[in-house]
């Protein structure tokens, strides 16, 4: 969160951030439409109309179908929601330093935002005591404070209170200049000490970060139709739409969740036969699981339910799945300004 800098008691600093449009909330993928994100991985901003900025060590334990972005002033209700459909990390990036600490996730769709900007080359000038902006999330909210500027390489700059600090949850922020009345993304909030009250480093931006943002992965030739998983087969995660992945059956599926078609928009899971309808970014789509979930109760041979082994509500199937995602959760390192686990 912002804070406020070097007090005796933690009081709350800086302000929501309703203008900022472009930062969004990484948090973990869900699997059903009626789960309410409750933990904020990191903070990211919208550079381009599909490709997110944010801190390399924010998603570097995390791959394709994990992530999802919310866009909003609150995390519990959010404007717009995407899915990340590739993680590519800096050229560079090491998890030791903060130095090159970038990373872009690739959103499945674009969104109807505008762009921040991005400026490497302000940092060029006298940069001391100058004061900077960041933002990032933190018990559900988007908001921001004032740091200063204090020392400046080639690669990163750390900042200092101004009043306020970055915090858990600021990781992979925008930290921005504002020179000829215009606000621009200088660097990326990375790392800070434990107390969140003496300093904080972010990763800078260099020369070659918009030609390496314009460069979107590269798309498979053959796509298969979301409509059509049980039916079509998969060689790579590539090929699969949105942020599904090719499991080893050679079928497109939602990790953790069976393969099934993704026909019908759903707005709640009571809407799908199956009990299971699955965010997709913009929408949402009920699963229709390729196997027979009207066979008949199977009695496990073990302690753990079979998914879709029991009747058609879908319940064992949400269970199972959604122990696997949550096992998919990595807690971020206590260097770094990525929100704990809650």
């Amino acid at each position: 969160m912002i804070g406020v800098a070097a007090v005796a008691v933690a009081i709350a600093g800086g302000g929501p951030a309703p203008h900022d449009h472009a930062v969004a909330a990484i948090v973990p993928r869900r699997a059903f439409i009626d789960d309410v994100p409750t933990q904020v991985l990191c903070t990211a901003t919208l550079v381009a109309e599909r490709a997110v900025l944010t801190a390399g060590h924010c998603v570097d334990d995390y791959g394709r179908g994990t992530l999802e972005l919310h866009f909003g002033p609150r995390l519990d209700a959010p404007t717009h929601t995407r899915l990340v459909s590739d993680i590519v990390l800096h050229p560079q990036y090491s998890p030791t330093t903060s130095a090159f600490d970038l990373a872009v996730l690739w959103l499945n769709e674009p969104v109807a935002l505008q762009p921040a900007t991005i400026d490497p080359t302000i940092l060029d000038g006298p940069m001391l005591d100058r004061s900077l902006r960041a933002v990032g999330w933190s018990s559900g909210e988007r908001r921001t404070g004032q740091v200063a500027a204090d020392i400046v390489d080639i690669s990163t700059f750390t900042y200092l209170p101004d009043p306020h600090m970055t915090c858990r949850g600021d990781s992979g922020g925008p930290v921005m200049a504002t020179t000829e009345g215009i606000e621009r993304i200088v660097g990326v909030t990375s790392a800070g000490d434990i107390a969140c009250e003496a300093w904080g480093a972010a990763a800078r931006l260099d020369d070659t970060i918009a030609e390496w943002i314009a460069v979107a992965p590269a798309k498979a030739e053959a796509i298969v139709e979301i409509d059509a998983v049980c039916s079509q087969s998969c060689t790579s995660d590539a090929q699969c739409p949105g942020d599904l992945i090719c499991a080893d059956e050679g079928q497109c599926t939602v990790r953790g969740l069976e393969a099934g078609n993704l026909a019908d928009t759903c707005h709640g899971n009571d809407a799908c036969g199956s009990g299971v309808c699955v965010p997709m970014g913009a929408t949402a789509r009920c699963l229709d699981p390729c196997g027979d979930l009207h066979r008949d109760p199977i009695e496990p041979a073990g302690g753990c339910r079979i998914a879709g082994a029991d009747d058609a509500s879908g319940a064992p199937l949400r269970t199972i799945a959604s122990w696997m995602l949550m096992m998919l959760v990595v807690v971020g390192r206590a260097r770094r300004r990525s929100a704990p686990a809650s």
